[in-house]
């Protein structure tokens, strides 16, 4: 088990410090440094701060910035935006919004998590059972030969500490930043960022979905989890795994096999070296760009259209008075759940927008929200920020799906055992966790849906 100096040694080696702060940085933009995967934010001395304080994001560039980060956490990550200037000057605590985000990004590094399956705990712990060590490295095969297909230089790979990372090279969408930043056929930068983050996904899908196609073998073993949004992190290189004693370590995109004692900490001096000509390739022809415009931007900016939580303010129904009983089952049941394995993302938003709709006040809902996910120990990514009061609560359609295709993607809550409908849910038909609690709104619903009925 690695101690806490073990930890700030292994961060202060100053050829580790140099990796990561050089590739932290593109021009004059840079990414945002994050600790534990949901510490985002100093005070501004950097200091840790608390939810009524300041709230400056880090910069892990600076010395200043690295220290914090690598002193405070285990565990180092890093956005795949790179972020302007302007964005490490910004107090949040004034501002929050997915918008926000793409506001300040100038350049964004695409990337895929490749993990592992596990139906007992938590995924990432069975990295060593061999038959899913092989699935995970077959995976992240097939996607690098996949896109490669269409950017053969700028495809990159990491060993997670947990799985495998597939990086697209910031640069490989550099003419995307250029040709659309003042939007582009009457709509803004803010919606093409959305349909190329959307497309990209979508591509990612397709692939994963042939994965699992040709190799069944595999699948029950490895998994993709595709979330490239306004502001995502993934481990930074040379980043010490949150349980394992493994640092996050280059592969070879033409052989992508996991070295377990390459990766424990202490590291050779190799396996640092290799990070010195990592990630230095990338192709300039927009051939990948290409594609996604001409096979999936269409198909982007349709389900971009038609999702149901796309949110139109006029739309977003907010109970004037506060719903603290009376919740549904499905809610009920997630607030007492001990612990959440996979899915705990999507249940989260879920749980986010519902305090929002249902007109809890703002620090009890947040007190609700981070209180779930500190016993859950998970990542909160941001969500209730860019979530209450702003989404609509997905319908009860959307959660129970079981082709993680509604939004929000994620496990359905019929994995997590929450679902378990009483007489007032059958009377909701395809409706809303929120009509539970509101009986006004459920009655707005089914005179909408009469109406429509008459109508069409």
């Amino acid at each position: 088990m690695l101690e806490k100096s073990d930890i700030i040694k292994h961060y202060f080696r100053s050829e580790i410090r140099d990796i990561i702060q050089s590739l932290s940085s593109f021009e004059d933009l840079r990414r945002c440094g994050n600790g534990d995967n949901w510490a985002w934010y100093h005070n501004g001395k950097f200091e840790r701060t608390d939810k009524k304080g300041p709230r400056y994001h880090i910069d892990p560039t600076t010395k200043a910035g690295y220290d914090f980060l690598v002193t405070q956490f285990r565990t180092l990550y890093w956005s795949l935006n790179f972020f302007k200037p302007d964005m490490f000057k910004t107090d949040f605590s004034k501002e929050h919004g997915p918008e926000i985000s793409i506001r300040y990004t100038g350049a964004y590094m695409f990337g895929v998590d490749i993990d592992t399956i596990d139906h007992v705990n938590e995924h990432g712990t069975n990295i060593r059972d061999p038959h899913v060590k092989q699935a995970v490295e077959a995976l992240g095969q097939y996607t690098v030969n996949r896109l490669r297909e269409y950017a053969p230089n700028s495809v990159h790979v990491l060993f997670s500490g947990g799985g495998i990372y597939v990086l697209i090279h910031h640069r490989t969408f550099q003419d995307f930043f250029t040709a659309y930043k003042d939007g582009k056929e009457g709509e803004s930068m803010d919606y093409w960022f959305n349909v190329l983050l959307d497309a990209v996904n979508a591509l990612l899908s397709d692939i994963y979905e042939d994965f699992k196609r040709e190799y069944p073998e595999h699948s029950k073993y490895a998994k993709m989890d595709i979330i490239n949004n306004a502001k995502r992190v993934f481990k930074a290189p040379y980043s010490i795994h949150k349980r394992h004693p493994y640092a996050v370590i280059p592969l070879d995109p033409d052989n992508v096999l996991i070295d377990f004692e390459a990766a424990t900490i202490p590291l050779k001096q190799d396996v640092i070296d290799m990070g010195k000509s990592w990630y230095k390739t990338y192709d300039t022809d927009n051939r990948l760009l290409k594609h996604l415009e001409d096979n999936y931007f269409k198909r982007a900016e349709e389900e971009s259209c038609n999702r149901s939580y796309k949110i139109k303010d006029i739309d977003l129904e907010i109970s004037p008075i506060p719903i603290k009983d009376n919740w549904p089952p499905c809610i009920k049941n997630m607030l007492a759940l001990p612990y959440c394995g996979e899915g705990a993302t999507r249940a989260l938003f879920f749980l986010a927008t519902f305090l929002g709709q249902a007109g809890i006040p703002e620090q009890e809902a947040k007190d609700i929200f981070y209180g779930l996910a500190a016993r859950w120990n998970k990542p909160t990514a941001n969500i209730f920020e860019t979530k209450y009061r702003l989404l609509h609560c997905p319908n009860c359609e959307t959660l129970r799906s079981p082709d993680n295709t509604g939004y929000p993607r994620g496990k359905s809550i019929l994995g997590l055992g929450i679902c378990k409908p009483d007489i007032r849910c059958s009377g909701l038909q395809k409706g809303n966790p929120i009509f539970y609690t509101n009986k006004e709104a459920y009655m707005r619903y089914l005179k909408k849906r009469l109406c429509k009925g008459i109508m069409g």
